[in-house]
């Protein structure tokens, strides 16, 4: 349900990359980030407390991210259960995001990709 996948866009945290190096996405290395709220802040407007997000070393991909609801729980775990490289980026083909809470989750799979060519006029600064 779109319940699962609902997270904040403009979050308000303020991001600090962890001094360890992790173990994830079969034994890959990844970066740490960790995502809190300033003291002060109005952290009880949003919807999660804190988030902690693992990118890839290799290729800077986010292949998991942890959230915290207001009490401190973690309520959910978003993971990225398969992807690829294609020619020098990397793409997503099964996504998933469980939440710990409810036992929901909803899991997404690109079966099929189109390729198109975006006219540069598409594009501008103020769009």
């Amino acid at each position: 349900s779109m319940g699962d996948l609902s997270v904040d866009r403009d979050d308000g945290l303020t991001y600090t990359l962890s001094p360890k190096s992790v173990a994830c996405d079969g034994g890959v290395q990844c970066h740490e980030l960790v995502g809190t709220f300033a003291p002060g802040s109005a952290s009880g407007e949003r919807a999660y407390s804190k988030k902690v997000i693992w990118l890839r070393k290799d290729s800077g991909m986010q292949v998991k991210t942890d959230f915290f609801n207001r009490q401190g729980q973690l309520e959910k775990i978003m993971k990225v259960l398969r992807s690829h490289e294609e020619g020098s980026r990397w793409v997503v083909d099964h996504i998933e995001m469980r939440n710990l809470l409810t036992g929901h989750s909803t899991s997404i799979e690109f079966e099929k990709r189109k390729n198109k060519e975006v006219p540069d006029h598409v594009f501008t600064v103020s769009n």
